[in-house]
């Protein structure tokens, strides 16, 4: 059966160039909306909240900013915590829909809290509920989805917050790298795509998906174990790297696959890592950006030096690529898993 999400997979680099120039348009008032002195507060459910806890890692390396994610839902479960928080929040609101009710309850909450709270979003559909509450709207309406998981919005929701990092610090290197890695996509889709195809055709029997992210590319992992999850209902976990050793490797075996995303500053580590989990008969699979990876059974490298965001995305596009054909083996409908909705009303 031809699935909408196998092509809204695989055809994601159109979305992501559309989603870059869109940006470059922006810029300038990217810019100016950052202007606003405050802690920046990147505000999500779900799938967009990974994207978050990842984005805000980059926006404050590279900005010297303070910024953190919040669960939408945390803020509208336990609003006195977040009324004294923040010194002047500047919202950054990703949503592939802009109606799910925690978020815009969340900013609700915050605007009846502080004074002033500026808010960009970045939004797919159009005419939305949160874009009729911000400030600036990023509207990129090509990366919505027929299909009810979030791949191709979630990849291009997560590139459009690096490009907000790069442009709000003007850091050209950043912005050079995310585009160089728009402008290969897709050929790296299609050296990846025979990679997972090997992995599935030779290891399709594995069971357990373990996701292993550091830093900045943390959240970005965590979408990683959520998409085998949704899609293919998988048993998935996600951990930082070193983390699994702290108990939860008892829990991999012959049936398990290890993913890990390397940031290519602490490759030994990484690879230590790998070692100890094929000591438990897993079998592990490393995206690097360059070069090789040691203990790993499948490596699937960009062949040049991209930035730890360029390789995060290229591991999600992986792993959504991962979750369709696992979903497609074991006879579910990738497109409409479960009882799963696009998003969220109470």
């Amino acid at each position: 059966m031809d699935y909408k999400s196998y092509h809204e997979i695989t055809n994601q680099s159109v979305a992501l160039k559309k989603t870059f120039n869109l940006l470059a348009l922006k810029a300038d008032e990217i810019k100016s909306f950052f202007k606003n002195q405050g802690d920046v507060v990147f505000i999500a459910c779900g799938s967009s909240y990974w994207a978050s806890l990842s984005a805000y890692r980059t926006f404050s390396f590279y900005t010297n900013r303070r910024a953190y994610a919040v669960k939408a839902g945390d803020i509208l479960m336990n609003p006195e915590e977040y009324k004294t928080v923040s010194t002047n929040p500047i919202l950054v609101c990703p949503s592939r829909s802009g109606a799910t009710t925690e978020q815009l309850k969340a900013i609700e909450i915050l605007r009846n809290s502080y004074r002033s709270v500026p808010l960009l979003s970045i939004v797919e559909y159009e005419n939305s509920p949160l874009q009729q509450v911000s400030d600036l709207t990023l509207n990129i309406p090509w990366a919505n989805e027929e299909s009810v998981c979030q791949t191709r919005s979630f990849s291009c929701l997560y590139l459009a917050m690096v490009l907000i990092s790069a442009i709000a610090s003007e850091n050209q290197r950043l912005l050079s790298g995310m585009k160089n890695y728009v402008e290969n996509a897709a050929l790296l889709h299609i050296k990846g795509e025979q990679v997972i195809r090997n992995i599935v055709n030779s290891f399709g029997n594995f069971d357990y998906l373990v996701a292993l992210g550091s830093g900045r590319q943390y959240g970005v992992a965590i979408e990683g174990a959520y998409i085998g999850i949704e899609m293919a209902l998988l048993r998935a976990s996600y951990y930082s790297v070193l983390e699994l050793r702290h108990g939860p490797i008892v829990t991999t075996n012959d049936k398990t696959l290890v993913a890990i995303v390397s940031n290519g500053y602490a490759l030994e580590l990484e690879e230590n890592m790998a070692k100890d989990a094929k000591k438990q008969g897993a079998k592990v699979l490393a995206v690097v950006s360059n070069g090789s990876f040691e203990n790993a059974d499948w490596v699937c490298s960009m062949d040049s030096d991209y930035p730890a965001e360029a390789v995060a995305l290229y591991y999600v596009y992986l792993m959504q690529l991962l979750a369709y054909y696992k979903a497609v083996i074991l006879g579910l409908d990738p497109d409409h898993p479960g009882n799963l909705v696009p998003y969220i009303t109470l």
